[in-house]
């Protein structure tokens, strides 16, 4: 199976490892970063969701338009 972006995270913005290997997952609504490793199949496999995001920073939190 794969990973699936969840809406109600509000993916912000996405950004792949050097290596191509891990994708970031920048999700506006709960301030985290979702950390996923590419298989060589494509699918992603979920390694962790890192909270901790400010709020205020921005575009991130409740700065996204709604």
């Amino acid at each position: 199976g794969g990973a699936t972006a969840l809406p109600g995270d509000g993916p912000a913005d996405v950004a792949f490892s050097r290596d191509g290997r891990y994708l970031y997952v920048v999700n506006g609504q709960t301030d985290s970063i979702g950390v996923m490793q590419i298989q060589s199949s494509g699918a992603l496999t979920v390694l962790a969701d890192v909270p901790g995001l400010p709020a205020s920073a921005p575009c991130w939190g409740s700065q996204l338009p709604q």
